[in-house]
């Protein structure tokens, strides 16, 4: 109830929150490690500096979200939805992404190593720079996508990846393919088959 003239942050840890409405707030450099979110509304809500750290999020929507140099390892996202989420040099180590849709977001540098995507619609998504290690795809979609200098290493595709009007650009190639059987992964990079 009043201005703060010094910068704040929320530490919250081993917690469960419920159908909370976080929308519009600044969460920048805020901790929540091992919070278990459910229902809970991030649209619009700032996030640079975010530690997000083993914490569940069950059925929450983020929707216009900012998320630069954050953290979210170990974290789980549940039934929920991210739209137009920028994720810039945010690391998600050992994440698990279950049963979401993921539209018109940008994950540029960012570093996914040993995550799982299980069930997973990307629509209109950006890959820039990005890494994708030693993880596990299962049952995703990619639609409308592009992935540009994105390397994928060691993935393991337990079942079904589709990508429909998907792009990809390595270098000054720019290739694009229809449909699953115009791409594959080879030799660490997202490319179409000839």
């Amino acid at each position: 109830m009043g201005k703060s003239l010094k910068k704040t942050t929320l530490e919250y840890e081993n917690v469960i929150l419920d159908e909370i409405e976080f929308a519009g707030y600044d969460l920048n450099n805020s901790k929540f490690l091992e919070v278990e979110f459910n229902a809970c509304d991030f649209e619009n809500v700032y996030m640079s500096g975010a530690s997000i750290c083993g914490s569940i999020f069950n059925d929450c929507v983020f929707h216009n979200n900012i998320f630069r140099k954050g953290n979210a390892d170990n974290a789980k996202f549940i039934r929920s939805n991210l739209y137009k989420m920028e994720g810039f040099r945010t690391s998600f180590y050992q994440t698990s992404f279950l049963d979401l849709s993921i539209a018109k977001t940008n994950f540029e540098n960012v570093r996914i190593s040993r995550a799982s995507f299980v069930n997973i619609i990307f629509e209109n998504c950006c890959f820039k720079n990005a890494s994708l290690k030693d993880s596990i795809f299962k049952n995703v979609t990619m639609v409308g996508c592009y992935f540009e200098n994105t390397r994928f290493m060691n993935i393991d595709i337990a079942e079904n990846i589709k990508f429909e009007e998907t792009t990809i650009k390595i270098g000054n190639i720019i290739e694009s393919g229809k449909g699953t059987d115009d791409l594959t992964i080879i030799d660490s990079f997202l490319t179409c088959k000839n």
